[in-house]
């Protein structure tokens, strides 16, 4: 899978970096970025843009679901010990 947010301009990869947070609404980062509020839907609209975001948050799953693997293996083998 190729890291699609790269391709996208940079004001555009911190869009992403901040919308993914989940920290900040619109209206906040339309401020950050120093843009109109409507251009983040108008970003949000985007084909570019949604396969970045849609990347990330597998990309995330993946993280979190090999991290409760090996918390699940250490569980298991503490409760081996007893």
């Amino acid at each position: 899978m190729d890291n699609e947010v790269q391709f996208l301009e940079p004001k555009l990869q911190r869009f992403v970096h901040l919308y993914l947070t989940g920290q900040y609404n619109q209206t906040q980062i339309a401020q950050i970025l120093e843009v109109h509020k409507n251009t983040i839907n108008q970003w949000l609209k985007r084909e570019d843009v949604n396969v970045a975001i849609k990347e990330y948050q597998s990309m995330e799953h993946e993280l979190v679901d090999t991290q409760i693997k090996a918390m699940r293996m250490k569980a298991i083998q503490k409760m081996n010990l007893f």
